[in-house]
């Protein structure tokens, strides 16, 4: 019991966005341009932690905030809705427009459109779900038809449904030029993507990995998620 409460409060930690995971992950900053004001995408925005990082370190003109959970949502209307340079969606991203359930669970930071999978992280973390939702998700590219702008930095965090998103976006990977995303080495939820998977897709949609910063370790220290750089591939 004990164990598991200090991981509870652990986990809490790192997605707070005030602990480790944001000041180790400012080493990435240094492989991004700050000679120039960037348009930034962040799909999966949380409390907006990550965003606020963001904008200290490199020069953001304009951001595209994406949060499903509506309480979060609410929350950076709070914080950045009088601020026209930043806009929210409140939307579930997929591979096309559908009806999906969303898992709210106990520990915000994990929830998904995928339920955790309490073989790997029973034990773990809390895997209680608090409530259960049903939203049309949509893919990027249709969230963004309208958007034809350059995206400098898209950062994806969907808690296991990573390729999908990337399934959806396709017009808009063509027109970014570098993608931060979460991935987790061995299914943490029911049917969800892998690094293996998420390389692959970025190898053969023009992207190269060029730097990778450990994430979320278990009880046995087994490195499960990392944070991924992809940077377009130039051609002359």
């Amino acid at each position: 019991m004990m164990r598991q409460l200090v991981y509870k409060i652990l986990n809490r930690m790192l997605h707070s966005g005030k602990f480790g995971d944001i000041a180790h992950r400012k080493a990435l900053f240094g492989y991004l341009p700050k000679e120039k004001t960037l348009h930034y995408v962040d799909v999966g925005a949380f409390h907006g932690y990550f965003f606020e990082t963001v904008k200290k370190e490199i020069r953001i003109g304009s951001a595209i905030l994406v949060e499903p959970q509506p309480a979060l949502a609410a929350e950076l209307r709070q914080k950045y809705g009088n601020d026209s340079s930043v806009k929210i969606y409140e939307t579930v991203l997929s591979d096309s427009r559908h009806e999906v359930k969303f898992y709210h669970n106990a520990e915000s930071a994990t929830s998904s459109m995928l339920r955790i999978d309490e073989n790997v992280l029973g034990g773990h973390l809390d895997t209680s779900v608090a409530e259960v939702t049903t939203h049309t998700a949509m893919p990027l590219d249709e969230m963004l038809a309208d958007d034809k702008r350059h995206i400098d930095l898209l950062k994806i965090d969907v808690q296991g449904a990573e390729l999908l998103v990337l399934k959806g976006a396709a017009r808009v990977l063509a027109r970014t030029s570098y993608i931060w995303i979460e991935v987790s080495f061995k299914p943490l939820y029911e049917g969800s993507t892998t690094f293996d998977e998420v390389y692959r897709f970025m190898n053969e949609n023009n992207f190269r990995l060029i730097s990778l910063l450990e994430g979320y370790r278990n009880t046995q220290n087994e490195l499960l998620q990392a944070d991924c750089l992809f940077e377009r591939i130039a051609h002359d």
